[in-house]
């Protein structure tokens, strides 16, 4: 993944962003969607510089609240449903 990749005359540089959540940290009721956001915030907050390198997501982190879904501030969150 490190390396670039020449499409059509254009250098691209793949990267790849991971979010770490453990299903042992919600309540047995908890779905794969708050695993999943749960995995999403925690990607967020290392990206951010707000937790570091190995973070693992928080019971907090998979309770996010959301807006149409999508973790708040993420693009389209700002569009009207329907």
């Amino acid at each position: 993944m490190a390396q670039p990749v020449d499409h059509d005359g254009q250098i691209l540089r793949p990267a790849v962003s991971i979010g770490t959540a453990r299903a042992v940290d919600l309540p047995d009721a908890a779905g794969a969607s708050r695993l999943l956001r749960g995995a999403d915030m925690a990607m967020y907050r290392v990206k951010t510089r707000e937790k570091p390198f190995g973070y693992t997501a928080t019971r907090q982190d998979a309770y996010t609240p959301t807006v149409h879904g999508r973790r708040p501030g993420r693009p389209g969150t700002h569009l009207p449903v329907g």
